[in-house]
């Protein structure tokens, strides 16, 4: 890059990039001669890009080391080791695994005691070889460093042998007033001993209180079906004797309680199996995308608190067409 310019062979022309350039000062030679024109000649002592890179490359690694640190665990091992266990062989057990108010067989992994994976029991009614999302995350909940270790009074914690103490101490006096004042609170739970619990907890203190809570629950199923029967009942649906489903803001493959066995109905009764067989229906009319919206065959895009008006203008529509829900 100097005065002469670059000479074009195809035009035979001569080209400039600038004024300057054609006129060849002093001062654009001096400009030429610099890479970095504004500042570049006062910054004598540079690193390096090569020099550069290395630094942040080996700190990026010392930080990734300084995180990825080991734990320091005190592992010990068997002084008396149990019967058929042989480390690094899995063992696998059955087990019942409760969810809401069902309940799913599932074979358990574990490696010395520890469970590492849920898997279904084929030969359980409910399960038959499937599991859900909700169930092989419940493995992560029992190595949940959040999870509460201790007994809390108060925001303090306590030991086992704590409550025992204190409860000792106010066995007599709920005894002479039958649990009033008494209150125990827990999540809902189709755990047959849990059920024989509590019912041994109601008969020792009849005035005592037991309350179910969950931040999200199947209260309003029941409440609807007392209303339409008169009678606590639990609905139990068989998808594969359905020719014709309606879910209403219902995620029934996904988030529902029965969504296992709901599935594996609902994909039986969509399996064609000869050229007489018909594949069953699926209308969802729902506020957000689900699952079971994904599947459905007419997806209805409706604002949650319209459904009950929706539900109540079909009811009407199937009335007079001469159908009955």
């Amino acid at each position: 890059m100097n005065g002469e310019g670059m000479h074009n062979r195809i035009t035979g022309k001569d080209y400039w990039r600038s004024l300057e350039q054609l006129a060849d000062t002093p001062e654009f030679q001096e400009y030429v001669q610099k890479e970095f024109p504004e500042g570049a000649s006062e910054m004598r002592d540079l690193v390096s890009r090569r020099t550069f890179l290395s630094l942040m490359g080996a700190s990026l690694a010392f930080a990734g080391l300084a995180g990825c640190r080991k734990p320091v665990e005190k592992i010990l091992p068997y002084v008396t080791a149990p019967e058929n266990v042989i480390p690094g062989v899995p063992q696998h057990y059955a087990t019942t695994m409760p969810l809401g108010l069902e309940a799913y067989g599932v074979l358990v992994e574990n490696h010395e005691g520890r469970p590492t994976k849920i898997e279904g029991n084929e030969l359980h009614p409910a399960s038959r070889g499937g599991t859900n999302a909700f169930i092989q995350a419940s493995i992560l909940g029992l190595y949940d460093p959040d999870r509460s270790p201790r007994i809390v009074e108060k925001g303090v914690e306590r030991s086992w042998v704590d409550f025992v103490t204190f409860w000792r101490q106010q066995q007599d006096k709920l005894a002479a007033t039958g649990g009033a004042g008494l209150a125990v609170i827990s999540e809902s739970f189709a755990s047959p001993t849990a059920a024989r619990l509590a019912a041994a907890l109601r008969a020792k203190y009849p005035q005592a209180q037991w309350a179910t809570y969950e931040p999200i629950s199947d209260e309003n199923i029941f409440e609807g079906i007392t209303l339409a029967t008169g009678r606590a009942l639990r609905p139990v649906y068989d998808y594969a004797k359905a020719s014709v489903v309606l879910a209403l803001d219902c995620d029934f493959l996904k988030t529902e309680a029965d969504n296992i066995s709901a599935a594996r109905g609902f994909a039986a009764a969509r399996r064609i199996a000869s050229e007489n067989d018909q594949m069953n229906r699926l209308y969802a009319a729902e506020g957000t995308y689900s699952l079971t919206g994904s599947m459905a065959d007419h997806r209805l895009r409706v604002a949650s608190n319209r459904i009950g008006a929706l539900a109540a203008a079909l009811a009407l529509e199937l009335n007079r067409q001469g159908l009955s829900l």
